[in-house]
């Protein structure tokens, strides 16, 4: 079992980031987080490109649909598609519950879909159930070309 989880929050709300952002730091203290606030930036930071170059490669992906320019889909096709990236989980959070969406998103490979809650009592609970479950039950891969390597800085945003 793993001490903490890297995960990078992929969206271009910034208040709904500094909510998950603040709720994370306060009930998921093993979890380890970096935000973007656009999908060619999410990109960039899987990559590890320019400003990105010395960023922890995530075990989890937090991943908004709806971002102008390149959107969650262009993200979660860069993902599955990249051979060093494909086994990273990908979780769409996002406010759409448009069926097209949700198959569009399992059929190009997300590994969950979850409505964005509507509470900040909710948003506790999913974080809660985020933490145990990636925590306490995933096994990850420890292969360097899987990317599943946990490091960086604690509580990071990039």
């Amino acid at each position: 079992m793993a001490n903490y989880i890297e995960i990078l929050i992929v969206d271009d709300c910034s208040s709904d980031i500094l909510l998950l952002e603040r709720l994370l730091d306060i009930r998921a203290g093993k979890i380890r987080y970096a935000s973007v606030s656009s999908g060619s930036d999410a990109i960039e930071y899987l990559e590890r490109i320019g400003p990105y170059a010395d960023a922890a490669r995530p075990l989890c992906v937090l991943l908004d649909l709806v971002m102008p320019q390149t959107d969650g889909f262009d993200v979660l096709r860069h993902i599955k598609n990249s051979p060093h990236l494909r086994n990273i989980p990908v979780i769409i959070l996002s406010s759409s519950d448009r069926m097209d969406d949700i198959e569009k998103a399992y059929a190009m490979g997300a590994n969950a879909y979850v409505q964005k809650p509507s509470t900040i009592e909710n948003m506790l609970s999913f974080i809660s159930s985020l933490s145990s479950f990636w925590l306490e039950k995933v096994k990850f891969c420890s292969n360097e070309g899987g990317g599943f390597q946990v490091s960086g800085i604690l509580n990071s945003k990039v």
